[in-house]
């Protein structure tokens, strides 16, 4: 047990310990126990967080016709909903849409269609 804590091996007739061996022995057990009690301080404001580690799954698909979302827990179920139409993608791909063709007096040809249907009720109203 002396060899443990760095002593010299005496025979065990002499069990006393000379005051130099007494203050390394006690010196090695305050270091021990600092060892034991050290507790880690933190801010409350800000906790330790755990660091960040990339998983795969779960994962969340998007079936873009009924504007839902459902979680695949593995592989085997991604398969699944992509076979069934889910999409990883959060939003359907955008179609440009079309230019339409301004006249002079800066209306489209619907714009102008629409102009004329409210025109012809009103002077229907107006006759009645």
């Amino acid at each position: 047990m002396r060899a443990v804590y760095g002593l010299a091996v005496r025979d065990e007739m002499t069990p006393e310990l000379t005051y130099d061996e007494r203050i390394r022995m006690r010196e090695h057990l305050d270091a021990l126990d600092k060892k034991e009690a050290t507790v880690g301080e933190f801010d409350l404001n800000k906790p330790p967080l755990k660091p960040y580690v990339h998983r795969e799954y779960p994962m969340v698909l998007y079936s873009h016709a009924t504007k839902q979302t459902q979680v695949a827990h593995n592989y085997e179920q991604r398969q699944t909903m992509l076979a069934q139409g889910w999409s990883i993608d959060p939003e359907p791909p955008k179609v440009a849409p079309e230019p339409e063709t301004v006249g002079a007096d800066g209306l489209t040809a619907a714009e102008r269609a629409e102009i004329e249907a409210l025109d012809a009720q009103l002077v229907k109203k107006r006759r009645s």
